[in-house]
C-alpha cells in the first residue's frame, strides 16, 4: 500500500504539536522511521537542532524524526522525501503532516488522492482534528476554517478538558457530531496513558465508514439534518440495491450541483449484481468505489454527506428518485 500519511489539523493553540510529540514518544515505531511535514517551519514546537543540511529543506530533529518545511507544492515535497531517504538508505514507515492552525486540510487530502505519481508510494491513513475544549465555541463562531477542519476529520482529539473553563465533554461531542457524524473521539491529556499504536498509527480511518452519531434532542431519526453555521451533515439510507449506472449518474449530479460545497462523503452501498457491499469514499469532486468484505444480504445502504449550504430536501428527493428508478430496474 505504500507509506501511510496522517494529517493533524486543528486551530491555533489547540495542541497539535504537543499531541504529535506524545504520539511519537509512545509509539513502537523508531523515530528515525517517521517524517513530519509542517506548513510553516516556525510552527514546529520542538527542538530545532538540524541534523542534515538546511538547503535540502529536509531536517532531522533531536528526536530522530525528519522534519520538512512545506513551502512549496506538497507533491514535490513528498517526492523530495522519497529521493533523499532512498539516497540515505533510510526507509520510512510513517509520514505526519501538521497543518497550520488556519489551514484548510482539503487541498492536502486532494493532492494525496488525485496525484498519480504519489499513489504508488503513499496512502492517506487518517485525518485528525485537535479540538481545544476551552476555546472551541469562540473558534467555531469566528473562523470558518475551524468548521472545515472538523468537517474533514476522521478522528477528533479533544484537549484541555481538565482546564478550568473547559466545556463539558458531552456538549463538545454533540457540537462536533452535528458537523461531522463519521468521526470518533478521544480525550488527550498528559495524565492519560496512551498507546499511540492503538490511537494514532495505522488506524486506516480515512477509508472506513462507522458513523459516530451522538444522540441529542435535535437528532430524532437517521435522516435528521445536523448543522452548525453553514456546514452541515446529512445521512441517506435504503434497503433497495442501487443500479450502478444510475448511482454513478446520481453521484455526478451531486458533485456538479454542489461543486465546492460538498466536502466529504462516505457510504456503504448495496449495488445490484455485486456479491459484496461497495464502499464509497469522496473528497470534493474526487471519489472512489471499492468492494468490501460485507455481504449485501439484507444490508441497508447508508451514505453521509458533509458540506456547506447543502439543500437537504433537494438531495433527499433526488436520492428517493434514484432508489425508485433502481427498484424499477430489478
Amino acid at each position: 500500500m505504500g507509506i501511510p500519511i496522517n494529517i493533524v489539523s486543528g486551530f491555533l493553540g489547540a495542541g497539535k504539536t504537543t499531541f504529535i510529540n506524545e504520539m511519537i514518544k509512545e509509539t513502537t515505531i523508531a523515530s528515525d522511521d517517521i517524517a513530519i511535514i509542517v506548513n510553516e517551519f516556525g510552527e514546529v514546537g520542538i527542538d530545532h537542532e538540524l541534523m542534515i543540511h538546511a538547503e535540502e529543506r529536509l531536517y532531522q530533529l533531536n528526536s530522530g524524526c525528519i522534519c520538512c518545511s512545506l513551502r512549496e507544492d506538497l507533491a514535490s515535497t513528498l517526492e523530495m522525501i522519497l529521493k533523499i531517504t532512498k539516497e540515505q538508505g533510510r526507509p520510512l514507515k510513517q509520514i505526519i503532516i501538521e497543518t497550520t492552525g488556519i489551514a484548510d486540510p482539503q487541498p492536502i487530502i486532494q493532492t494525496l488522492k488525485v496525484t498519480p505519481k504519489l499513489s504508488g508510494y503513499f496512502y492517506l491513513d487518517t485525518v485528525f482534528c485537535v479540538v481545544d475544549a476551552v476555546n472551541y465555541q469562540s473558534t467555531l463562531s469566528n473562523y470558518s476554517e475551524a468548521e472545515k477542519q472538523i468537517a474533514m476529520a476522521d478522528r477528533f482529539i479533544i484537549t484541555k478538558l481538565n482546564e478550568q473553563y473547559a466545556a463539558d465533554k458531552q456538549e463538545i461531542q454533540q457540537k462536533l457530531s452535528s458537523i461531522n457524524p463519521v468521526a470518533d473521539y478521544y480525550e488527550f491529556s498528559f495524565s492519560t496513558i496512551f498507546k499511540a499504536d492503538c490511537l494514532f498509527f495505522n488506524q486506516h480511518l480515512f477509508r472506513s465508514f462507522e458513523p459516530q452519531i451522538v444522540e441529542t434532542d435535535n437528532y430524532k431519526e437517521q435522516h435528521e439534518h445536523h448543522h452548525h453555521g453553514s456546514v452541515s451533515s446529512m445521512s441517506l439510507s435504503t434497503l433497495i440495491p442501487l443500479e450502478e449506472s444510475l448511482m454513478r449518474m446520481w453521484i455526478d449530479w451531486l458533485l456538479m450541483t454542489y461543486d465546492g460545497q460538498l466536502y466529504r462523503y462516505k457510504g456503504l452501498i448495496r449495488v445490484k449484481n455485486y456479491e459484496l457491499v461497495i464502499a464509497l469514499q469522496g473528497v470534493s469532486t474526487h471519489y472512489t468505489l471499492e468492494t468490501t468484505n460485507k455481504s449485501p444480504l439484507d444490508f441497508t445502504s447508508q451514505l453521509v454527506l458533509i458540506g456547506k449550504d447543502l439543500d437537504r430536501e433537494k438531495i433527499e428527493q433526488s436520492f428517493k428518485d434514484l432508489v425508485m428508478r433502481s427498484y424499477q430496474e430489478i
